[in-house]
């Protein structure tokens, strides 16, 4: 009785911070933002509506891109900070090489909850890394993340929900139209 308690009002945590996230939009919703240095276009999550895909242009070099990626979750309060700066390994879809993300930022996310925001290695080449991005997309008509249980780390200790995938039939539109903002010229990625 007390232990289904307890998941219970896990449960109900979880859902109110899905719900009640600001930034919390439809699947395949997609956001374009000019933050003065940098040009961002955003995609929120398949599986937690509220965990964005970002893709950061630099305006001094708007040919380059940089991937960041967010997960949220309500376990390990007291010790998820210590994620912070450390690397977590990734697996692409079902591609059969891994890579790690790193932890830049881990914040706290109403009462309950956090937010942690990972990058892929990079900055790519924009034009290259959205044509191979593209052709990974295309095979299952989905981008996905998950978080891998190895080299130590237990996702399961940190995380609700441990992977994740976004919707990206619309991507080259929208980094071109990023790209645009950020350069101040078109695109070749919304000419192809």
């Amino acid at each position: 009785m007390r232990l289904s308690l307890f998941f219970f009002l896990h449960l109900v945590a979880f859902v109110i911070l899905l719900i009640v996230h600001p930034h919390a939009k439809a699947a395949g919703e997609w956001l374009i933002e000019d933050v003065g240095s940098h040009v961002i276009t955003s995609v929120s999550g398949e599986v937690i509506h509220g965990d964005k895909l970002k893709f950061i242009l630099n305006k001094k070099n708007c040919d380059e891109v940089g991937v960041f990626f967010t997960f949220m979750t309500t376990k390990a309060p007291d010790t998820i900070k210590s994620l912070q700066g450390t690397k977590i390994p990734i697996q692409i879809n079902d591609l059969p090489t891994t890579g790690a993300a790193e932890v830049w930022i881990v914040k706290p996310f109403l009462k309950f909850g956090h937010l942690v925001l990972m990058s892929a290695p990079g900055p790519k080449n924009l034009e290259k890394f959205t044509n191979a991005l593209m052709v990974i997309y295309s095979r299952q008509n989905k981008f996905g993340i998950k978080l891998l249980n190895e080299d130590g780390f237990n996702p399961n200790k940190y995380f609700d929900l441990i992977e994740n995938n976004w919707a990206l039939d619309k991507f080259p539109e929208h980094i071109g139209k990023a790209y645009e903002i950020c350069a101040g010229k078109p695109s070749k990625i919304l000419r192809s």
